[in-house]
């Protein structure tokens, strides 16, 4: 199989599961390598009902492939726009939005060691078969070594820079005040029907 980067695909186990195959290959090795080792490193630390899971991964032949669990519901950002079949009345927004607040508190609180997602938006929440919502694409995340740095972690803003907020007095940081005033503006597009 040759992989371009970061082609997903729909896959089955031999169980008859479907999975979500993710691969990427030599022609940009560094950023593959970085983000694909990041994921990894993460994922494989992580088990939450709100936060897709890595099933498996393999480096191999120079390609690098992740199997994650399927979310047969899409993105949010699809549901939010109209193109799944999903009803987005007001319960079932809240429902998604605390599923995902969920998911991002664990990584933040829960986690050991903490980890800052660094690119929430909606097309990073992913809905399962019960339409539970679940954080995805840790490419970007950073481990926070030491709590008592989450305050100060990077000079660097990472993630989509159009779906990217900033605090006007964390301008130029990103930390962990910065990630919530950015996961707040998340919500408020999310329960007002704007794809952010």
């Amino acid at each position: 199989m040759f992989l371009f980067r970061h082609q997903v695909y729909k896959g089955f186990l031999s169980s008859g599961e479907a999975v979500v195959i993710k691969g990427a290959n030599t022609d940009s090795l560094q950023v593959s390598t970085e983000f694909t080792t990041n994921e990894i490193e993460l994922l494989s630390r992580i088990h939450h009902r709100n936060v897709v899971g890595l099933i498996w991964f393999c480096f191999k032949e120079g390609e690098q492939i992740l199997v994650y669990e399927y979310m047969p519901n899409g993105t949010l950002r699809e549901c939010l726009t109209g193109q799944t079949a999903v009803s987005m009345d007001w319960d079932r927004r809240i429902t998604l939005a605390l599923g995902s607040a969920r998911g991002i508190a664990y990584l933040h609180m829960e986690a050991n060691p903490p980890i800052i997602h660094r690119d929430i938006k909606s097309s990073n929440i992913l809905l399962d078969d019960k339409l539970m919502a679940r954080v995805a694409d840790f490419g970007l995340s950073k481990v926070v070594l030491d709590r008592d740095k989450l305050e100060h972690m990077s000079r660097q803003v990472k993630g989509t820079p159009v779906c990217t907020f900033l605090l006007p007095d964390c301008l130029g940081l990103y930390n962990v005040k910065s990630h919530i005033h950015n996961i707040r503006l998340f919500y408020f597009c999310s329960m007002h029907f704007l794809p952010c």
